[in-house]
């Protein structure tokens, strides 16, 4: 079969054709985006609401509803107004990257903070909603690596980040200047400048659980008390004596005394150091009072 060409007004057709084939596609995945943006009317199973910048309650939830949050200013979202039957799940995300916040109520005299790069997955229980999973910017840990989305903490500087949002808007009392910092309160963060901030640094110091405990005592009967969090402590040992011995040190020459001669003893007290008791070993010694251990490293996950 010979080979057929189109003359200039065929061409001119096909290529007309082609133009509105895209427009119509275009027009279409343009429609679908709408619809999932708005929520589509219920009538899609994932709506999703971007950009809300205003004080939010939330409609009719389907399943796998998504807000994304980028306020202006401080917000409130209410998720107990929008009913939802059991296994729907929400999802809420911090998408803004100002200082502002969510405050999210999700029951009865409860609520969430969502703060930059934030997020909460909850799922809807009877009577209530219940977490499935949240952020994990702010969590620390230890182990022999630092993993994606961690840093260590010792002591450096970083850009101000999300994990800084979430430090100022949870934990503003762990926040010291950097004269308090240098001074030994390694244990809180330092605001530093305008545009930096300072880890904590925890690197060859022991862990200790903050707060006074409701039963054990010490030897003195006071309560373990370990301070308030972020708190930094010396090294330091139980308060006690030492035992002594008696020797003789020297013996003087004879003194006369009516007849008699008597020779005088002189005795010496010493303290001594540490010495094996015979049954539980030789003393360890060394510049401070501590346990076995092993060494790892601290971290703080500053991303999800």
């Amino acid at each position: 079969m010979g080979k057929q060409f189109l003359d200039k007004d065929g061409l001119q057709v096909a290529v007309n054709n082609v133009k509105e084939a895209k427009e119509i596609a275009a027009g279409a995945m343009a429609l679908a985006q709408q619809a999932m943006e708005s929520g589509g009317g219920g009538e899609t199973p994932d709506a999703i609401v971007t950009n809300i910048d205003e004080d939010y309650e939330t409609p009719e939830l389907t399943q796998n509803t998504k807000l994304y949050f980028s306020p202006s200013e401080d917000r409130e979202c209410d998720i107990t107004a929008g009913a939802a039957s059991v296994g729907i799940r929400l999802f809420l995300y911090h998408s803004g990257s100002g200082n502002f916040k969510e405050t999210v109520t999700y029951a009865t005299g409860q609520t969430l903070v969502l703060t930059r790069k934030r997020y909460a997955i909850l799922e809807s229980v009877p009577g209530g909603w219940l977490f499935v999973k949240e952020s994990r910017i702010g969590q620390m840990e230890h182990g022999y690596i630092i993993p994606r989305g961690a840093t260590e903490l010792a002591g450096q500087l970083r850009d101000k980040d999300a994990l800084w949002h979430y430090i100022t808007e949870y934990y503003s009392s762990l926040i010291v200047t950097d004269t308090a910092w240098q001074a030994g309160a390694v244990g809180k963060f330092v605001d530093y400048d305008s545009t930096q901030y300072r880890l904590p640094d925890f690197r060859g110091l022991f862990e200790r659980n903050a707060g006074t405990n409701s039963k054990r005592l010490m030897a003195n009967n006071s309560a373990f008390a370990g301070g308030n969090p972020g708190n930094v402590d010396n090294d330091k040992m139980q308060g006690h004596y030492h035992g002594v011995s008696q020797g003789v040190d020297y013996i003087d020459a004879g003194v006369y005394l009516k007849g008699t001669t008597v020779h005088g003893v002189n005795q010496s007290t010493q303290t001594l150091g540490p010495i094996s008791d015979s049954v539980n070993g030789t003393p360890r010694k060394g510049a401070e009072t501590k346990p076995a251990s092993i060494s790892l490293i601290p971290f703080i996950y500053f991303e999800d």
